[in-house]
């Protein structure tokens, strides 16, 4: 009797680590998906520059943003630009340019000729990848001023996978997945 049991527990046990071994070792990110929480970013937040690890923000100081915004442009040099274009009905345009370089990946986004929001909407910046299954990562807002807005994005984890970028209409709700698309870049 203890030997069967003592099977049925090394069945259970090993039932268990193959499910997790299967989960770690195939990771799929469903469209509308938020970062990884053990990756380090640096993105726009509610009109602040800010570096999210995990559940943690922290808001960058003045003097932190400035650097951050200069590393990020020093990085994009060389980089190059591609075109955002207004999806059917839309208004507006922009540029992007991005790379993965010494172990960072950079975004940087303008838009310009944006629809004016009405109080309680934003705009908000996805990369997408389309190989295989798509996936789709928000990498935050879009901080405008008036008709134009600009986007800094950082990330450990290297995104160069992700050939689109799209920019989304959002509303104010809580809602994590993907608003109405706005812009688009066309697969490269």
């Amino acid at each position: 009797m203890k030997k069967e049991w003592l099977i049925i527990g090394a069945i259970a046990l090993v039932l268990i680590i193959g499910f997790f071994w299967n989960k770690n070792n195939n990771p799929q990110t469903q469209e509308g998906e938020n970062v990884p929480e053990s990756e380090e970013i640096i993105v726009q937040q509610d009109g602040q520059l800010v570096k999210k690890t995990g559940d943690v923000v922290q808001v960058l100081s003045q003097e932190e943003k400035e650097a951050k915004k200069q590393e990020i442009d020093t990085n994009l040099i060389d980089a190059t630009s591609r075109q955002l274009k207004a999806e059917p009905n839309q208004i507006g345009s922009g540029n992007y340019k991005s790379i993965y370089k010494d172990g960072n990946f950079y975004e940087k986004i303008e838009l310009t000729g944006m629809e004016p929001l009405q109080k309680g909407y934003y705009y908000e910046a996805w990369l997408k990848k389309s190989e295989g299954i798509d996936q789709t990562i928000s990498i935050g807002r879009v901080e405008m001023n008036g008709d134009s807005g600009e986007l800094l994005y950082s990330s450990k984890d290297d995104k160069s996978s992700y050939n689109q970028v799209l920019i989304t209409r959002e509303i104010e709700d809580g809602n994590q997945a993907m608003g109405e698309i706005v812009l688009s870049s066309r697969s490269e």
